[in-house]
C-alpha cells in the first residue's frame, strides 16, 4: 500500500511555492521565459511528482525520500547526492540523468529508462531495477547489494568495482558490460547474457550462473569458487588464473576457452559439451579435476626437424602414444613453433600431477635423444605448414582457438590448447612414423 503523498500545492522551496517553480521551469523548457528549476537541497519528502516534466532541473542534494516520481520525465536532470530512499521511479525517463552518489536504497526503478545515466557511487541497495534500461550507464563503484535487476538491459554499462553481492540478475543483458573487480558473490545471474563482458578480478563465489552466456567474456583472475556454471556457455571465454574450486561445470560449453593456470580443485563436472553439435563428453567423479588441473605446466620438446605439417603430426603422435602407454590423459599438444637452424619446438600441456612431478623431465630428455637419432636416419616430410591447423585431441578439453601467424622478423607459430584435425590424407608416412614413436615412448616407460 502506497503512503499518502504530499501534493505540490503543500510544498515550498526557498520561500517559493513549488507549483510556481515548476510552472517557471515548464515555461523555460518551452522557450517562453521562465527559468530552470533550482531545487538544490529541496525538502520533497513524500512529494507527489508523478508524471511531471523535470527535464534538466537541478535536484542535486534534494531530499526525495518516499517521493512518487512514477513516469516522470527526468532526462538530463541533476540528482547528484540526492536522497531518493524508498522513492518510486518506475517507468521514469532518466536518460543521461546525473545520479552520482545518490541514495536510492529500496527505490523502485522498474522499467525506468536510465540509458547513459551517471550512477557512479550511488547506493542502490535492495532497489528494484527489473526490466530497467541501463545501456551505457555508469554504475562504477555503486552499491547494488541485494538489488533486483531481472531482465534489465545493461549492455556496455560500466559496473567496475560495483557491489552486486546477492543481487538478482537473472535473464539480464550484460553483453560487453564492464564488471572488472565487481563483487557478484552469491548473486543470481542465471540465464544472463554476458557475452564479451569484462569480469577480470570479479568476485563470483557461490554465484548462480546456470545457463548464463559468457561467450568471449574475460574472467582472468576471477573468483568463481563454489559457483554454479551448469549449462553455461564459456566459448572463447578467458579463464586464466581464475579460481573455480568446488564450482559446478556440468554441462558447460568450454569450446575454445582459454583456461591456462585456472584452479579447479574439487570442481563438480559430470560432463561438458564440445563441438558445433555440443557433443557430450562425460567424466567420472574427480576425473575433470585430475585432467585439467595442470594446464599451467608445460613440456617443451625441441627437435632438429623443419617446421612442417609433419612436425605437427609428430607432436600429435607423441601425445597419443604417451596417453596410450600410460592409459591416462597426461599430455596434450599445445603448439608448434618454428625455431632458427631448421628446428621446431613442440609444446605440450601436462595434465597429470604424478607425471609432472616424477616423469616429465626424464621423458623429455630420453624422448628428445631418441627422436633425434630416429630423424637422422628417417628425415621428416618437409611439406610446408602454410595455413592454420587446429588439432583436436580426442577425449580432452584442448580446443582453444590458435592459428599460424607469420610476420617480418618473427618466427611463424602454430599454438593452441587444441587443434583441428589436419588433412591426414597427405602422404606423410604416418603409419611408419606412428609405430616408431610408439616404440620409443613404450621403451621409456618399460
Amino acid at each position: 500500500m502506497n503512503p499518502p503523498y504530499k501534493n505540490i500545492e503543500e510544498l515550498t522551496h526557498d520561500n517559493r511555492p513549488l507549483r510556481e517553480i515548476l510552472e517557471g521551469h515548464r515555461s523555460w523548457l518551452r522557450g517562453e521565459g521562465g527559468e530552470r528549476a533550482n531545487l538544490r537541497k529541496a525538502n520533497l519528502i513524500g512529494a507527489s511528482l508523478r508524471g511531471l516534466y523535470l527535464l534538466g532541473a537541478d535536484l542535486s542534494g534534494a531530499i526525495l525520500v518516499n517521493a512518487d516520481l512514477r513516469g516522470a520525465s527526468l532526462v538530463g536532470t541533476t540528482l547528484k547526492k540526492a536522497n531518493l530512499k524508498g522513492a518510486i521511479l518506475s517507468d521514469a525517463d532518466l536518460i543521461e540523468a546525473n545520479l552520482a552518489q545518490a541514495i536510492l536504497r529500496e527505490a523502485d526503478l522498474s522499467r525506468a529508462d536510465l540509458r547513459e545515466a551517471n550512477l557512479a557511487g550511488a547506493v542502490l541497495r535492495e532497489s528494484i531495477l527489473d526490466s530497467a534500461s541501463l545501456s551505457g550507464a555508469s554504475l562504477e563503484g555503486a552499491n547494488l547489494v541485494g538489488a533486483s535487476l531481472s531482465q534489465a538491459l545493461l549492455t556496455k554499462a560500466n559496473l567496475a568495482g560495483a557491489d552486486l553481492s546477492r543481487a538478482a540478475l537473472f535473464h539480464a543483458n550484460l553483453e560487453e558490460a564492464i564488471l572488472t573487480g565487481a563483487n557478484l558473490t552469491e548473486s543470481n545471474v542465471s540465464g544472463c547474457r554476458m557475452a564479451r563482458a569484462k569480469l577480470s578480478g570479479a568476485l563470483l563465489a557461490k554465484a548462480n550462473l546456470h545457463a548464463a552466456d559468457l561467450g568471449g567474456a574475460d574472467l582472468t583472475g576471477a573468483n568463481l569458487e563454489g559457483a554454479n556454471l551448469q549449462d553455461a556457455n564459456l566459448k572463447w571465454s578467458i579463464l586464466k588464473q581464475a579460481n573455480l574450486s568446488c564450482a559446478n561445470l556440468t554441462g558447460a560449453y568450454l569450446e575454445d576457452a582459454d583456461f591456462g593456470g585456472w584452479l579447479v580443485r574439487g570442481v563438480i563436472c559430470n560432463y561438458i559439451r564440445r563441438g558445433s553439435e555440443k557433443e557430450i563428453i562425460r567424466f567420472a567423479e574427480g576425473e575433470f579435476e585430475k585432467r585439467f588441473s595442470f594446464f599451467r605446466e608445460t613440456l617443451d620438446l625441441i627437435l632438429t626437424i623443419p617446421f612442417s605439417l609433419s612436425a605437427v603430426c609428430v607432436g600429435k603422435l607423441v601425445a597419443q602414444s604417451a596417453n596410450a602407454v600410460l592409459n591416462s590423459e597426461v599430455l596434450c599438444l599445445k603448439g608448434v613453433e618454428a625455431l632458427p637452424k631448421d628446428s621446431t619446438k613442440l609444446s605440450f600441456f601436462i595434465l597429470d600431477r604424478d607425471f609432472y612431478e616424477g616423469k616429465a623431465k626424464f621423458f623429455e630428455s630420453y624422448l628428445r635423444r631418441a627422436l633425434e637419432d630416429y630423424f637422422k636416419e628417417n628425415p621428416v616430410n618437409e611439406e610446408p605448414l602454410c595455413e592454420s591447423y587446429l588439432l583436436e585431441e580426442e577425449g580432452n578439453l584442448a580446443f582453444a582457438r590458435k592459428q599460424l601467424t607469420a610476420s617480418v622478423g618473427a618466427a611463424p607459430r602454430l599454438g593452441g590448447e587444441g587443434i583441428k584435425e589436419p588433412a591426414w590424407e597427405l602422404d606423410l608416412g604416418l603409419d611408419k612414423l606412428g609405430a616408431a614413436i610408439h616404440r620409443i615412448v613404450l621403451s621409456i616407460f618399460e
